[in-house]
């Protein structure tokens, strides 16, 4: 399944340079001028894994976008790319919530290799086993967790779950099959 990307940039022609060489990068893209609307997609659409922000729009700023993201729990990628290279910009950005700050003018493969951590990151751990909770902290007596399609066993661990995880009894998977 490729990733879902959301590019909101409100320069046609650099939007439309981002996600063409997205595309060609393997994501699926949406992609919007106006901040209101990337934030109310974002609200009725979870599946989008990165967003890559402009932070001067013409109606609300990048900023707020992401303020809204975060304000909703999201733990979604997302990317600043602005002309606002200064030090207090940068620092905004990532203090509303941004994973990563870009500055226009920016390389094209440089923001790929951003983007394709922050996906990573962004994917959701299962974690498959039996053990006993305590004290918020899971320990594992015999379990695997799968995380890029590979399997990593996990035997007599401690593990603190974070939101990323999603812990599922061997038992109750035997039992469905």
């Amino acid at each position: 399944m490729k990733k879902k990307v959301l590019v909101l940039e409100d320069e046609d022609n650099i939007r439309a340079f981002v996600v063409i060489n997205l595309k060609r990068a393997g994501y699926e893209t949406v992609e919007f001028a106006l901040g209101e609307e990337a934030a109310e997609h974002l609200r009725d659409h979870r599946d989008v894994a990165i967003a890559i922000l402009d932070v001067m729009l013409p109606d609300i700023s990048g900023f707020d976008v992401c303020r809204r993201i975060r304000g909703m729990g999201s733990k979604m990628g997302v990317i600043m790319l602005t002309a606002m290279g200064q030090e207090s910009d940068r620092v905004t950005g990532l203090m509303t919530g941004a994973d990563d700050y870009v500055t226009k003018p920016f390389s094209v493969a440089e923001l790929v290799a951003i983007i394709k951590p922050s996906a990573i990151a962004s994917a959701p751990l299962f974690i498959i086993g039996w053990g006993m909770l305590i004290y918020g902290v899971v320990e594992l007596l015999n379990a695997f967790k799968v995380s890029n399609n590979k399997r990593i066993w996990l035997k007599n661990q401690q593990q603190k779950p974070d939101s990323k995880e999603i812990y599922v009894d061997v038992e109750e998977v035997k039992n469905e099959e």
